[in-house]
């Protein structure tokens, strides 16, 4: 979990959507992983326990795994029917949730076997 204090609903947006960039760009020791990051992006509001908003940005991550993954995905509160504008929300603290996974390079199966042996 990251906590972005001071964050809007934009800035929190935006920046998850840097950090899910950063990590599919990333390269390991001269081999080309594929990395994907999917991430559940939460606002605290007043009603809620942190065990709520965490809750909130998980079940985000699990919809942005769910719907094809590396992506980014907002998570409204529950007692709205549709989703809230960008602009109807204030500022508060926001929480990503993100799971990361490698996807090998076909083109080096026979790299990564040659190492196993």
């Amino acid at each position: 979990a990251v906590l972005l204090p001071y964050f809007d609903i934009t800035m929190a947006e935006d920046k998850a959507e840097q950090l899910r960039s950063v990590m599919a760009a990333t390269h390991f020791e001269a081999q080309s992983i594929k990395v994907t990051a999917s991430i559940g992006v939460a606002q605290l509001s007043q009603q809620e326990t942190a065990a709520q908003l965490l809750k909130r940005a998980d079940d985000a991550l699990y919809d942005a795994k769910g719907s094809g993954r590396n992506r980014v995905i907002i998570a409204y509160l529950e007692n709205s029917h549709t989703q809230l504008e960008i602009n109807e929300l204030k500022e508060g603290e926001f929480v990503e949730v993100f799971d990361v996974e490698t996807e090998p390079n076909p083109d080096e199966s026979e790299a990564s076997q040659k190492l196993s042996t």
